[in-house]
């Protein structure tokens, strides 16, 4: 699934719209879960996520890769996100390959997030596979706090709806899922972030054979 406004990636400042920046972000996951399923048979996965911004536009290329379970992704995303005072939507278009078969698929992503309040900030996101001819939303309520001038703390709770995009046996509710991520800033655009993940398995996900997932991960966020 796209990996973007709601992947609760650490940044350390906000991108500048005059500016060209670059993100490079590798990490370590205790498990791969997307629409609150285990992707992997066994173990985690490493992942690299390189993201290259100017003004309202951004190019991000994903590449994770199974750290016991033959498994390989490539992830490639061009999007436009402009910054409405509050408001700040998004649209996207992800190419997707994944290995051993050499699976490919496209995705359409919408939505955005409100700045209701420093710590409220509701946000809908809904992501159309051309493979699968379904839709997957997600709702979600976050929460940024910082404890000191190195240290802060991201929350977000979240609903996942499921139209056709993981299983054609079921619309509708699919999981509940709380995300928190703890991140140190050790230098000016260096930053240690460690998060911790549980999903709650909803009517969708149990038909399928699955349950309630937990998982972390740790990374290294580089903004340059």
């Amino acid at each position: 699934m796209y990996k973007g406004l709601g992947c609760l990636l650490p940044l350390m400042a906000p991108l500048t719209a005059s500016a060209l920046e670059f993100q490079l972000m590798p990490a370590w996951d205790s498990k791969y879960a997307s629409e609150g399923r285990n992707q992997l048979a066994k173990g985690g996965l490493y992942s690299l996520d390189a993201y290259l911004a100017h003004g309202d536009w951004g190019v991000e290329l994903w590449h994770g890769r199974g750290d016991q379970t033959d498994y390989r992704e490539t992830d490639a995303t061009l999007e436009y996100v402009p910054s409405l005072g509050k408001l700040t939507p998004f649209v996207s278009i992800t190419r997707l390959r994944s290995d051993p078969g050499r699976d490919y698929d496209s995705e359409v992503a919408l939505g955005g997030e409100f700045l209701l309040k420093p710590w409220l900030i509701p946000g809908i996101e809904a992501t159309y596979s051309h493979q699968a001819e379904g839709t997957f939303v997600l709702l979600s309520l976050r929460t940024v706090k910082a404890l000191s001038k190195t240290v802060s703390i991201n929350g977000r709770l979240s609903q996942g709806l499921d139209y056709g995009y993981t299983s054609e046996a079921h619309d509708g509710p699919n999981h509940q899922q709380l995300d928190v991520t703890l991140s140190w800033q050790y230098a000016p655009r260096l930053s240690l972030f460690v998060a911790g993940h549980h999903s709650w398995a909803g009517e969708d996900v149990r038909r399928d054979g699955g349950g309630d997932l937990s998982w972390f991960g740790v990374g290294l966020n580089g903004y340059f």
